[in-house]
């Protein structure tokens, strides 16, 4: 360990256990892989029933992925729906942003 360098590393809760860290493992794979999802995601969530949901940095809203069924258009979902609110400076204004459903991004304001 160095004291001059920190890993950005995503803290994995929720229902995690030894033999159902499969869709975590996946997650964490395309966060390592992706530059975005690795400055961004501080946080990979997993529910009982599987749904994934990720927490992003300086940011207060959850992203709800759920399954991970066409993971790579949501994660361009996000990363189009986070470009857009930025530059409109509108990011803190969400409380959800849920990328569940087929070529949309349904986001709840606080």
């Amino acid at each position: 360990m160095s004291s001059n360098y920190t890993a950005r590393v995503p803290l994995v809760t929720g229902y995690v256990e030894k033999n159902n860290l499969k869709h975590v493992f996946r997650v964490a794979q395309k966060v390592e892989a992706d530059n975005f999802l690795k400055q961004h995601v501080v946080e990979i969530h997993q529910s009982v029933n599987g749904a994934i949901a990720l927490r992003l940095r300086q940011c207060n809203f959850v992203v709800n992925l759920g399954s991970l069924k066409l993971l790579d258009k949501k994660i361009n979902n996000l990363k189009a729906f986070y470009k857009k609110s930025l530059k409109e400076k509108t990011l803190d204004k969400y409380s959800k942003v849920n990328l569940q459903f087929d070529n949309q991004v349904v986001c709840t304001k606080t």
